[in-house]
């Protein structure tokens, strides 16, 4: 017997759908296989050895994630590494980790700096200058993203400070070590949400205008990274660098403290970042 119109329709929409299906799946795999192939920091370094041993650097936010990956292969190759951070105990144990690991040539040491807090930056740029002679590498990389409003210490809105006032400052008041130092580089971590949720020009936010889960106010602090990096590298010795390093899967997004709205953005990070673990790269990657 003949097959009816619908069953005929019905098998055409199911071969339709599994089709549609392997052709999304083989797109998230290609997508996943090309961003855990990528390159790592450790290939890179094996390349650029000469110009890391014996060199010193200073790493922001290099308790965690990309920046203590950063720390680490930059000490196995010989550098002096000062890895600064607001948090003293994760700031101290991510030093005490990557001295312990075999064959390092380097020495990382923690240093406490707070971006959220000028007097904590001129505090750790005069304890700097007092010991260092040479700085050949500053790296900014520390990051703030808040879905929810926020002042820093010094009353500015925290995302804005931690991201890119801070660095500014600290990067400027280096200014005389860098340009004093042969070769020395300055590397600012942004971001691709610089150009997809930042306006070109935008006042700093307030309570009553912080955007909805705070992805604009963090473009536009990215957004203020590459043009200060632009700037910098025009009026300094330094060359300055402004980088994307892709999606990493960090704890980019977790809330400083421990209260219930922290626990609560830490909990929606975790989330986000378990779903977009296909399209992420790993730290070693960054």
């Amino acid at each position: 017997p003949s097959r009816s119109p619908r069953r005929s329709t019905d098998e055409n929409h199911r071969r339709i759908c599994t089709t549609w299906t392997k052709i999304i799946i083989s797109i998230l795999l290609a997508v996943a296989c090309k961003q855990k192939m990528s390159v790592d920091a450790e290939s890179i370094a094996r390349t650029f050895s000469s110009n890391i041993d014996g060199h010193s650097f200073i790493v922001t936010g290099g308790s965690s994630g990309i920046g203590e990956e950063t720390a680490r292969v930059l000490t196995k190759h010989g550098g002096q590494v000062i890895i600064a951070s607001h948090d003293i105990p994760r700031g101290q144990s991510a030093a005490d980790r990557i001295n312990k690991v075999p064959g390092n040539r380097g020495l990382a040491k923690f240093r406490q700096l707070d971006l959220a807090s000028f007097d904590s930056i001129d505090n750790f740029v005069n304890n700097f200058t007092a010991s260092s002679t040479s700085l050949h590498g500053l790296i900014l990389n520390a990051g703030l993203f808040s879905p929810t409003f926020g002042l820093s210490h010094d009353g500015l809105e925290q995302v804005l400070q931690v991201n890119h006032l801070g660095h500014q400052h600290l990067a400027t008041s280096l200014t005389q070590i860098l340009n004093s130092t042969k070769q020395s580089r300055v590397v600012v971590v942004s971001s691709w949400w610089s150009a997809k949720f930042a306006p070109e020009f935008a006042k700093p936010f307030t309570a009553e205008t912080y955007p909805t889960k705070g992805f604009q106010a963090y473009g536009t602090a990215k957004l203020a990274n590459v043009r200060f990096a632009r700037e910098f590298s025009r009026r300094m010795n330094a060359r300055t660098y402004s980088v994307h390093p892709g999606l990493i899967h960090t704890n980019l997004g977790t809330a400083r403290g421990d209260g219930i709205a922290a626990r609560l953005e830490k909990l929606g990070a975790t989330m986000f970042w378990t779903f977009m673990w296909p399209f992420t790269k790993s730290v070693q990657q960054g």
